[in-house]
């Protein structure tokens, strides 16, 4: 038997479609989903196939994929990623590649689900490293014979490349068995941060172990390059925007204030220091030329969703998650003191915190930011009260999360918030 071991993470979307892939009923194999807490979807989806297991375990790639094994009743191990397509006739190429007495453990051949020619080159340079260097990494698939993994004592547990280091010790005790089919796993992380800059990523990541850099290190080096910032923003349609500052000065020139407020955030967006993929969430729907005429087309535009504030920005952050981000801001546009150092301060304080949040002077905040997404912050918030930052952190109480806050700054709803403003952003005299 062939034991299909998957960790999981707020994996939903994905293992619905890779479970209908793998065998239901088959004596021959067994799936297993490991899951690491995950707040969304994922077992729904898991409950919905009747041969697959459900384990739960500490979060952790490798932690998952021990556990998995643990519970597994399979002769052979195999673990695969949840975003990873199974190709035809896998069971019988694992089945015979195994058979080979001089056998220490296996993978398939690396895919991307991209038609695109820097794809075409990245599969050549990731087959170069599998086939003659004897190092594939975990999304091709591992399979290895469930006593040898046993003896080999598992996965290491450590915060980045347990795979690689499983498969240095594997080496040692015989063949390395590359299969031809292929194994299509999600281009989105190399599409999240370009072709070139993943694959240096992934290079010198290697080497750097290589030259004797911590693990810590190099974990929190790679979660750097997967930051997110969401920008929630409006079109600025005189009427539409700043309707309290409006009362004061116009419709006109409110849309004017807000154009600079907008204007003025994504600049301390494009200043950030270190490498953060930037997100414009607009609103109405309707709006996207609109917007590309107003702001560039060299940012990724991406509608609001429906219901509440909370619910949309949930809705982003699950957005950022499925792109494969991790540490994920949202931004408001209403507070013209915004600096990039309050963007950096927040992306520092998630490195130990599950949850960071900018307060506004008037009980609200001009910032958030998760590692993962997380309803409890989202659900039952009485939204444009003075109470929706002291609700939040009871929220994040409630939940067990780790909550840090960053300084003030005062958005701007009045023209008593515009007239006390510091920054030079604004410079119409009202």
């Amino acid at each position: 038997m062939i034991s299909v071991v998957i960790p999981s993470f707020n994996d939903g979307p994905r293992l619905q479609r890779l479970l209908p892939e793998l065998p239901a009923g088959d004596e021959r194999t067994e799936v297993i989903v490991v899951d690491g807490g995950s707040t969304d979807s994922t077992r729904d989806h898991v409950s919905a196939h009747s041969h697959v297991a459900w384990i739960s375990a500490k979060k952790g790639r490798a932690e998952q994929m021990n556990a998995g094994a643990r519970s597994a009743s399979g002769d052979i191990l195999l673990f695969i990623h949840s975003d990873s397509r199974m190709p035809e006739g896998w069971v019988d190429a694992v089945e015979a590649a195994v058979r080979n007495p001089a056998f220490s453990f296996g993978a398939f051949r690396f895919a991307l689900d991209d038609d695109g020619l820097q794809a075409r080159v990245v599969e050549r340079g990731v087959r170069f490293r599998s086939k003659y260097l004897g190092l594939p990494y975990g999304d091709q698939g591992l399979f290895i014979r469930a006593n040898d993994f046993e003896k080999s004592g598992g996965f290491p547990v450590v915060p980045i490349m347990e795979d690689v280091l499983l498969v240095r010790a594997l080496k040692r005790s015989g063949r390395v068995s590359i299969l031809e089919l292929p194994l299509h796993t999600s281009p989105r992380r190399w599409r999240r941060n370009g072709y070139i800059r993943q694959t240096w990523m992934n290079l010198s990541t290697y080497f750097l172990y290589r030259l004797g850099i911590p693990l810590e290190n190099l974990a929190r080096r790679y979660a750097k390059d997967s930051r997110a910032v969401i920008m929630f923003c409006k079109y600025p349609e005189p009427g539409q925007v700043k309707t309290r500052l409006a009362a004061s000065i116009g419709d006109a020139e409110a849309a004017h204030v807000y154009r600079h407020m907008v204007a003025h955030t994504l600049k301390s967006l494009r200043r950030l220091r270190a490498h953060a993929k930037v997100f414009v969430f607009y609103a109405p729907a309707e709006a996207a030329e609109k917007m590309k005429g107003w702001l560039g087309r060299g940012h990724r535009y991406i509608p609001q969703s429906t219901g509440s504030l909370g619910d949309r920005m949930l809705d982003a952050f699950w957005f950022a998650s499925l792109e494969g981000h991790g540490a994920t801001l949202i931004v408001g546009t209403d507070c013209p003191d915004l600096r990039p150092a309050q963007l950096e301060q927040a992306f520092s304080a998630l490195e130990n915190h599950d949850v960071v949040l900018g307060p506004t002077h008037d009980g609200g905040y001009f910032l958030i930011g998760t590692t993962q997404p997380q309803p409890a912050l989202f659900h039952g918030i009485a939204w444009s009260t003075p109470s929706v930052m002291s609700q939040t952190l009871r929220r994040a109480e409630e939940a067990a999360l780790r909550a840090a806050t960053l300084d003030p700054l005062r958005d701007v709803d009045t023209l008593e918030d515009l007239q006390l403003s510091t920054s030079p952003t604004l410079k119409i005299p009202y």
